[in-house]
């Protein structure tokens, strides 16, 4: 399943991008193109974050 990330999956993601990810998919890096910056996350059958995408926005059509 994909949805909008909650905060309280921010930690667990924190984790994740330390392992597999970069500075630039860090929350602090995000932080700095907030509120552009959309985190969705990736949740197993569970409902545990296995991962995320990050989604710029630049212009809304709504």
């Amino acid at each position: 399943m994909i949805k909008l990330m909650e905060e309280r999956d921010f930690e667990i993601y924190e984790t994740l991008n330390k392992k597999y990810g970069t500075i630039f998919t860090s929350l602090d890096w995000l932080k700095l193109f907030s509120p552009r910056v959309k985190l969705y996350g990736l949740y197993s059958k569970s409902k545990e974050l296995v991962g995320g995408i990050i989604v710029y926005v630049e212009k809304s059509t709504v």
